[in-house]
């Protein structure tokens, strides 16, 4: 009796926050990035019938053009997996969109799960991210793979080098006190500020930028260490130097210099852009979670929106 091809699948994916690497990994930088999987895209997929793939996939709730990438993205992953049919979606989202948080990367994992499961494939992690990967080439143009490298972690932070996951490190016991504190600015463009960083980068020339990537990789592999063991103070540490090399790139807005002061002054350890910056989304680590009330009063004029999450990921978040 032949195997029946199950008809409604669902595949899951995560936001992430780069804490060392944005830009410079595009150079061969190690990057680390943390997973966020309280913040997660879930897609649900309904084959109905053989044929040539159709999608349908209702996105009023989007604007045209995020709409047009999020369907482009989802139908070149499921025709490099190879689904058929008619093909109904439903994707729910509570992944910041557009942002800086990998919602790209977080559906493009989703979906990848999603359809190898209803082909009944049983992909390795590695297999899942590079399908990911193609997904993420629609929308970004290029893709070093870090965002759905992290949007695919089970539990922690990944130390990523030259496209690949090099640890999967998991956040020490120590730190359950500590919380990330994401703060995002408002508008930016992700197109302009890579094309910005490219620019710097030139007009830099070869020697600044394998300086760049070698103390990016420095620091990189510093905050792993430093959050495998709970140390962290080298975190910080980590995490301010990492911010501090953005600035040659041209990609760190006045206003982000303004909320990094203003975070150091009320407590925070370390402040840095995280994503392709000129606003968009920052970074923050805190040694608790009641620091984020009293600074959130003072950055009201400056931050849209903002989301506490900690470090060390309870058994709900795996």
């Amino acid at each position: 009796m032949a195997t029946q091809v199950p008809q409604v699948t669902v595949g899951r994916g995560h936001a992430k926050a780069i804490v060392v690497g944005e830009h410079h990994v595009m150079t061969g930088a190690y990057a680390l990035a943390v997973a966020l999987p309280r913040l997660t895209t879930q897609l649900t997929l309904h084959r109905q019938g053989n044929g040539a793939l159709q999608l349908h996939w209702p996105l009023e709730d989007l604007p045209q053009t995020a709409a047009d990438e999020a369907r482009a993205l989802v139908l070149c992953i499921l025709t490099a997996l190879g689904v058929r049919g008619r093909v109904a979606i439903r994707a729910d989202c509570t992944v910041p969109i557009g942002r800086g948080l990998g919602s790209s990367a977080a559906l493009a994992v989703a979906c990848a799960r999603a359809g190898a499961a209803s082909l009944q494939l049983n992909l390795t992690s590695e297999e899942i991210q590079e399908i990911a990967k193609q997904g993420e080439h629609v929308v970004h143009g290029r893709s070093s793979g870090l965002d759905p490298a992290a949007a695919a972690a089970e539990r922690g932070a990944v130390l990523f080098h030259q496209g690949k996951i090099v640890e999967e490190i998991t956040v020490h016991p120590s730190l359950a006190s500590a919380h990330w504190w994401l703060l995002d600015l408002g508008q930016r463009s992700t197109r302009q500020a890579i094309e910005t960083a490219q620019l710097h980068r030139q007009q830099a020339g070869p020697s600044a930028v394998e300086a760049w990537t070698e103390e990016t990789s420095n620091a990189a592999r510093r905050a792993a260490q430093a959050m495998a063991e709970g140390d962290l103070a080298a975190l910080a540490q980590s995490m301010n130097t990492a911010h501090e090399l953005l600035e040659p790139l041209g990609v760190v807005h006045p206003a982000m210099r303004q909320v990094v002061t203003m975070c150091r002054q009320g407590g925070a350890l370390a402040v840095k852009q995280t994503g392709a910056g000129l606003g968009g989304m920052m970074l923050a680590l805190l040694p608790n979670a009641a620091l984020a009330s009293p600074l959130s009063q003072k950055l009201l004029p400056l931050v849209t929106h903002h989301w506490l999450l900690p470090l060390a990921l309870s058994p709900e978040d795996s």
